[in-house]
Formats: C-alpha cells, structure tokens, sequence
C-alpha cells in the first residue's frame, strides 16, 4: 500500500489552528511595538512642527514690528504650511499660540519698559490625544505652562519662544524748551515747551528720528535701530547740533 494513501493536499484543520495561532503570537509582538514607532515618529514631528512654528512667529515680529494674532497669520509666508496644517496637529487636535499677557496691546511706538522685557515671551501648544485647551490670562498661568515639563506627558508637545533678544533700547532726553523726535511712525513733540523723555525698549529694525523743531517735520538724525541708542537734546546748543548722540 502507498504510504501516502489517503493523505489529503493541503492544510488539515489542525495545521490551519497551529498557524493562525503562531501568526497571533507574532503579531502580538510586532503591532505594538509597530504602533510604538508609528506613535514615536507621529511625536517627533510634531515637536518639529512646533518649533517651525516659533520660528515663524519671530520671522514675523522682526519684519512687521508687532506680533502675529494668531498661528493662521503664520501662513504661508512665514512658516510654508496652510492654514489647517499651521493650527491643526497630525490627530486632529488644535495648536494654541499664546502671548504673554503682559503683551497685550503692545505697540512697538511706546515699546517696551525695561521691567516689562521679560514678559517678551510666546508658547504654541499642542496635544496629540487631546484639546490641550490652554486658559492663559494672566502672566501667572502663562508661567505654569512654560514650566511645564512636558516630558512626563510624551504626548503634549510645548513650544517656548523668548523674543526679548529682539529688542534694543531707545533712550532720549531733552534740556531746556524745543525739540520732537518720532519712533516707529509715533511722534512726540515739545511744542516748544519741556520735551518728554524716552526710555524704552523697542524691536529691531525700527526707525527712529529726532528734530530741533517742536512739532516733528525733518530730523537732524534718523536711524534704523539695530543696538541700543541714546540722544540727548540741549536747547542751549546752536541750532543744527542740539541732539547730540550720548
């Protein structure tokens, strides 16, 4: 007789159950760790996204003077994503750009006191598994966020940006009646009278003017701020040398 008589081509049932049971086994180690790559490289990206993103917002404030409203503003000039891919994460979850709130309402004109520099601060704030939601009102809840160590949570991914290195300090003073001088397209003029001193902190790239007249018209001097700059102006000195650089 054939010793092979009566054996069937194919799997038999039991062979089937051994295989789909070593398969389980297998893809119980290798999804996993699959999912943990995947999770891992989806974490990663995101923290690159982020720090595109900050890198945007000081793009932004060097070249326009104020900042940005919101991450939509970002796009696509200063950072090259659109508008959805800038304020959504890769799991559908929203970005949070936030201001320090000692910001608020600043104008570049008036600037900065120098107490006030260390408030020059941004976060952009994402969650992978959740609406990170942030409430920042105040400087206080601004603080705890940037404190935040958001290595103990891998799937919150937190952005600090420190633009307090793109500002320089104007400082100018006046002796005696006269004088006006104008910063980023805001004037201040004596009207012949005592003209106010200025002493603030304002962003690179700002022009900055001073005149002898009382009402701002045609400067003696007019620069582009790029370190820190001081004039002081003396009514007693002949006309057409009355500022002078400190």
């Amino acid at each position: 007789m054939n010793r092979f008589q009566g054996r069937h081509d194919g799997f038999t049932l039991i062979e089937m159950v051994g295989v789909l049971a070593v398969m389980a086994v297998l893809a119980s180690l290798i999804v996993p760790n699959l999912i943990g790559r995947l999770d891992s490289a989806v974490r990663d990206a995101e923290a690159q996204n982020l720090q595109a993103s900050g890198q945007g917002v000081e793009l932004f404030v060097r070249r326009n003077r104020t900042l940005p409203p919101n991450l939509a503003a970002l796009s696509p000039d200063y950072v090259p994503f659109g508008i959805a891919q800038l304020t959504t994460n890769p799991r559908n979850w929203p970005r949070y750009l936030v201001v320090h709130p000692g910001l608020a309402g600043f104008a570049n004109g008036v600037g900065l006191a120098a107490a006030s520099l260390g408030d020059a601060r941004v976060l952009v704030i994402s969650s992978l598994v959740a609406d990170a939601a942030p409430v920042i009102t105040t400087a206080a809840q601004f603080d705890t966020w940037w404190n935040t160590n958001d290595s103990l949570n891998v799937d919150l991914k937190i952005y600090r940006g420190n633009l307090g290195g793109l500002f320089r300090q104007v400082a100018l003073n006046a002796v005696g009646a006269g004088g006006s001088y104008q910063v980023d397209s805001t004037q201040t003029n004596s009207g012949g009278g005592a003209l106010p001193a200025h002493g603030a902190y304002h962003l690179i790239g700002t022009t900055v003017g001073v005149d002898e007249a009382g009402t701002y018209a045609v400067p003696e001097v007019l620069l582009t701020l790029t370190a820190d700059s001081g004039y002081n102006f003396d009514a007693a000195r002949p006309v057409g040398s009355k500022w002078q650089k400190n």
